[in-house]
């Protein structure tokens, strides 16, 4: 009689037990999912920033190559006539 009652008690505990485990299991599936979400966005934000700063240097070296023709063209055409400095962020290019 006693053993029964301990194999019961046991048992409720263990059921117990394995009802917090599944409560665990799904609470970190929960944030699993959340996560694999916030990944998902992340990586897009990452891809279009990519894609934002390919276009920007692609932008800059044709303003880049555009400004010395428009240099060479000063030179040419008004030779003499000194050209307004650069700014001094853009010096190191020009």
């Amino acid at each position: 009689m006693i053993a029964q009652k301990e194999i019961a008690r046991l048992a409720e505990f263990y059921e117990e037990l394995a009802e917090d485990c599944r409560e665990s299991q799904r609470i970190a599936d929960e944030r699993a999912d959340r996560q694999e979400l916030l990944i998902g966005e992340l990586r897009e934000d990452v891809a279009k920033l990519q894609l934002r700063i390919t276009k920007s240097e692609s932008r800059f070296f044709v303003l880049l190559g555009h400004h010395r023709r428009v240099v060479d063209s000063h030179v040419q055409h008004a030779p003499g006539v000194p050209l307004p400095e650069p700014p001094e962020s853009l010096r190191e290019y020009l």
